[in-house]
């Protein structure tokens, strides 16, 4: 996923625009990547086409701000493939990002961009979604099982009751005489400090393009392994802005709320990408 910006186009001429802005951005001929591309319409004002027909960014008169998602056609035609051989049709291949996005944040357009944190097993991933879109993400090489092995090595404990440890206890600070609380710190406080750096460079070389207030202004969890006791509390006491669980449900509850099936929202948050890609026709 990339944030590139085009000199002013016609509507006609963007396609063409960006693939020589590939060619000087993903080291891969444009040939062999399957791409697509997103328009960032601003929060404040829109995209707009003046009187020669040339299309731009309000607010930005001088460039139009695209988001381009690529993939090398041989790992595309892999996944298409195992669909088929699965027997199912294929309708749209996107990012596990952008899927989460949609179910949690709908077709929301809100004045202060938002981070999605997905902590996952083995890794974590930060969207930064903005006017509408994911417009930069990181990964973090990290997730619910290091948090695991940390708990085993404090306590002991085996792989089994360092799952249930984590769930039971999380990050109460007083509980389990704070052995699992200080045994997360070093899983949880890397994510925290990638989240700050995120917010810095959003906030410096990213924001413009928003149209609305120039930061991050929340978080919002979700993943297998982000609904933790104590954690939406102790990384907003990190990061210095409000973070919650998010609802997976949320993009669905406009368009098909009588699709919604009896999940607890804590289950549910680990089938964000899943329900994301589901309400994808609905959107």
């Amino acid at each position: 996923l990339r944030l590139l910006q085009l000199p002013n186009v016609k509507p006609d001429e963007v396609a063409g625009a960006l693939r020589w802005q590939i060619e000087g951005q993903i080291p891969l001929p444009a040939e062999d990547l399957a791409y697509d591309y997103e328009i960032i319409v601003p929060f404040t004002g829109a995209v707009q086409t003046d009187a020669g027909g040339v299309r731009t960014s309000a607010g930005h008169p001088e460039h139009l701000d695209v988001v381009i998602t690529a993939y090398p056609k041989s790992v595309v035609d892999s996944y298409v493939r195992a669909i088929i051989h699965a027997g199912f049709q294929p309708m749209a291949l996107e990012l596990e990002s952008q899927a989460i996005a949609r179910a949690v944040l709908g077709v929301e357009r809100t004045p202060d961009a938002t981070a999605v944190v997905d902590i996952g097993r083995n890794r974590t991933t930060i969207a930064v979604c903005a006017a509408g879109s994911v417009i930069f993400t990181a990964t973090l090489p990290i997730g619910g099982y290091m948090m695991e092995q940390e708990i085993m090595k404090a306590t002991g404990a085996d792989a089994a009751d360092a799952i249930r440890l984590k769930k039971e206890h999380g990050f109460i600070k007083g509980a389990y005489e704070g052995k699992i609380f200080s045994a997360l710190l070093p899983v949880i406080d890397p994510i925290a400090a990638e989240i700050i750096r995120t917010m810095a460079y959003y906030e410096d070389h990213i924001s413009h393009i928003h149209g609305g207030n120039p930061g991050i202004g929340r978080v919002l969890l979700c993943g297998g392994d982000a609904n933790l006791l104590g954690m939406d509390t102790y990384l907003s006491s990190r990061i210095r802005i409000p973070v919650a669980m998010a609802d997976p449900f949320y993009g669905m509850a406009g368009a098909l709320p009588y699709l919604i099936p009896e999940i607890p929202r804590h289950q549910a948050l680990a089938f964000a990408a899943a329900i994301g890609l589901a309400s994808r026709i609905g959107a």
